[in-house]
């Protein structure tokens, strides 16, 4: 994760939660305050990601004896789905 991030942060398009390299921290606060004034209700436990917002949704390998390519798929976890949700809001 580590080239990926100073990639991102050098182009200036730093990943949300990435302290390290420059990426905003989301504050309580400014997703509460949003949240509220969109009427909606969430426990705060819910709305908030506590770590760097990076996953991998598909992965592809090509397998080394069998010489197949191998797919695997994976949901965004449920504390980066909500994150992404509340930003578009």
């Amino acid at each position: 994760t580590h080239q990926i991030r100073v990639h991102l942060a050098h182009l200036r398009h730093p990943i949300v939660g990435d302290v390290v390299y420059g990426g905003r921290q989301l504050k309580t606060g400014d997703v509460v305050r949003q949240h509220i004034l969109a009427g909606k209700s969430m426990p705060l436990s819910q709305m908030l990601i506590a770590r760097q917002a990076l996953h991998s949704a598909t992965l592809s390998i090509h397998h080394p004896t069998h010489e197949t390519r191998l797919n695997s798929t994976a949901p965004a976890p449920f504390d980066l789905a909500n994150t992404i949700w509340l930003l578009r809001q």
